[in-house]
């Protein structure tokens, strides 16, 4: 479980990813050897999948090699897994909401050790744990998506760029709700406008 969750985790925090997304995922949406993700669905609290809120959310979402590298390693732990469970591991099919007749069979990237959808209560539960044995304080996995906005910024990434690959429809909602400025930047912004104005080499 914690070895799921830390791929989740990891995918989570270098992609910006809803949780509903990424309990959502199927591996047929993960292109390992392009290093890409295509969210198409988010996994809802009645375990049922929907289409993504917005055309904005409905993305491509590139991945780097650490990404790749851990869901790579999870997909091999999943593959054990599933030789372990035997005949109780079952990939359900899964509704599509409002779209009636249609449902699609599991393969899903994050499920429980059966293959069905992990419900985000438990998730929430394993995320605690995760965060406890990092020494981290407990935040919600919501933090997560914030905490990639943030890394972005501080990596210097175009907020629009940015805005894209969280599947926000504005730039602008990225930079007021996602991003936190960190004491290193507002020290370097002090710090710029002082050399702008020749107070400083």
């Amino acid at each position: 479980d914690d070895d799921r969750l830390e791929a989740l985790w990891i995918t989570a925090l270098m992609t910006g990813m809803r949780r509903g997304e990424l309990l959502a995922l199927r591996w047929d949406a993960v292109d390992l050897d392009r290093g890409m993700i295509d969210v198409r669905y988010t996994l809802q609290p009645d375990l049922q999948l929907a289409e993504p809120k917005s055309d904005s959310s409905r993305r491509a979402v590139p991945i780097a090699a650490y990404v790749v590298a851990a869901l790579q390693r999870h997909q091999g732990r999943q593959a054990e897994e599933r030789y372990l469970a035997g005949n109780q591991w079952r990939e359900p099919r899964l509704e599509v909401a409002g779209q009636k007749g249609e449902a699609l069979s599991g393969g899903l990237v994050f499920p429980n050790p059966f293959g069905r959808p992990l419900p985000p209560m438990v998730l929430g539960r394993g995320w605690s744990r995760l965060l406890d044995r990092s020494g981290l304080p407990r935040m919600p996995f919501h933090s997560a998506r914030h905490t990639a906005a943030s890394l972005m910024a501080e990596a210097h990434t175009h907020p629009k760029v940015a805005a894209v690959r969280l599947g926000h429809a504005k730039a602008g909602m990225t930079l007021d709700r996602y991003t936190h400025s960190s004491d290193d930047q507002r020290r370097e912004a002090a710090s710029a406008t002082e050399r702008f104005l020749g107070l400083s080499s």
